[in-house]
């Protein structure tokens, strides 16, 4: 075995780092401050997690200088930042603000969503521009990213549907979302903000949904048709391993629920059905789609169920692929949705397809997406144009040459690879393909 820098580990240091890590998943504390001490005293290679587990273990307890001699003494690993994200976790627990946003200006991997909720929470304590238009838009988006059930972003919305910032119309679209992903904790998180009886109804046909609608389910206001439009979802979800349910769902939809149901919620169960049929590649999942966007607004629907629209679309023969369908769903996503490399390469060929789009505009959206960003150099060993080529490119294979990632592009008579350091970012492998993918036009 060997250590971050190379050299071997002694077999005591070994042994000491797997007892402590042994120790820590048990939670025995007081193991753990006898084996951080050893580590101290022989100033083993592993102190940093080894202090780290011991910490951990005792958050509930631990006090803000303690925190802070941890950070002082591993400054820049990524341990300190680990135990950051904890202690930001649990200071929002405690409801401990003023230590809160002292903590959150260091937090350097800031990818914590329920850290995110607690963050607003703070500005909400501290009424810091929280009767802004935004500050309710970041509030929505970072509770429906957050797709497990916690305190965090349950709090948060809880307190601000409280204050008349969210809306009931929030949990449950909150709900519905949670309910496709099968998240129940989630799902029920969500109802329970609406009334205890959603709650209950939901938990009750989680399971069994067809029996629900068979025997309990109605149209007469608009928690009953959410509950409708919950229980179709759940069906239409619920056998991966099979086409049944899903179809059963689209014919309960067409023949009992469409006309009953208010357009937004046909539109929903629709998409989910598209996005479930998609999944298990069933023909009709395109049928299914084109149903839900009848009088949509799929900037409504979740990135999940705008993914698998513009999937089902491209399964299609290339002569076939529906590029308007492509280019609305793409433009539908979040912006963080867009901003991934095969959405920016999928939205780049939409425009494309267009024919309303120059290749510099394309490649100047489809890097920025709806947020600009920077686009980082890239040194190319691309061949001469390739005057031949009639697709993008048949295969991208990353590989790594020691510090250096590559990504090769194969397409019809054209080798191509691109090269750049550790610091290689979506918007610049993107623009790669991007640049090799359009000369082919």
């Amino acid at each position: 075995t060997e250590a971050p820098g190379g050299w071997a580990v002694p077999a005591e240091a070994q042994a000491l780092v797997q007892e402590a890590l042994s120790a820590w998943k048990r939670r025995d504390r007081t193991k753990l401050a006898s084996l951080r001490d050893q580590a101290r005293q022989a100033r083993s290679p592993f102190l940093a997690w080894i202090e780290y587990w011991e910490l951990n273990a005792r958050l509930p307890e631990a006090k803000q200088d303690e925190l802070n001699a941890f950070y002082g003494r591993f400054a820049g690993s990524y341990q300190e930042d680990r135990l950051r994200n904890d202690w930001l976790l649990e200071l929002g627990r405690r409801r401990d603000w003023e230590n809160f946003q002292k903590d959150l200006k260091s937090y350097r991997m800031n990818d914590d969503r329920e850290v995110a909720c607690y963050a607003l929470l703070a500005e909400w304590a501290g009424q810091q521009r929280t009767d802004s238009p935004q500050y309710a838009h970041r509030a929505r988006e970072a509770w429906f990213a957050q797709k497990e059930a916690d305190n965090g972003c349950g709090t948060m919305a809880l307190t601000l549907m409280e204050a008349g910032v969210m809306h009931w119309g929030d949990a449950w679209r909150k709900a519905r979302v949670a309910a496709e992903a099968g998240k129940k904790a989630a799902a029920l998180q969500a109802a329970n903000l609406i009334h205890p009886d959603a709650a209950k109804w939901l938990g009750e046909f989680w399971d069994k949904p067809q029996a629900y609608l068979k025997t309990h389910a109605r149209a007469t206001n608009r928690t009953d048709q959410e509950l409708v439009a919950l229980a179709l979802i759940r069906l239409a979800a619920k056998d991966y391993k099979s086409p049944v349910d899903t179809r059963m769902a689209a014919a309960l939809l067409a023949s009992d629920w469409e006309a009953k149901l208010p357009r937004d919620l046909v539109s929903w169960v629709w998409a989910s059905i598209g996005k479930h049929g998609g999944l298990r590649q069933l023909p009709e999942a395109g049928e299914w789609f084109q149903k839900a966007a009848k009088g949509a607004h799929e900037i409504d629907w979740s990135d999940d169920t705008l993914a698998w629209k513009v999937r089902v679309a491209l399964r299609a023969n290339v002569a076939e692929v529906r590029w308007d369908v492509v280019q609305r769903a793409l433009d539908a996503m979040s912006a963080a949705e867009q901003r991934e490399p095969a959405w920016m390469y999928w939205r780049a060929r939409a425009y494309l397809a267009s024919g309303r789009t120059s290749r510099q505009a394309i490649l100047r959206k489809s890097s920025s997406g709806r947020a600009s960003a920077s686009r980082p150099s890239i040194r190319s060993t691309a061949s001469a144009p390739n005057t031949s080529c009639r697709q993008p490119f048949r295969t991208a294979t990353p590989t790594r040459r020691g510090s250096c990632a590559q990504l090769t592009i194969r397409s019809r008579g054209r080798p191509a690879t691109g090269c750049v350091g550790n610091e290689m970012t979506m918007a610049a492998t993107t623009y790669l393909l991007l640049s090799l993918a359009l000369s082919c036009y």
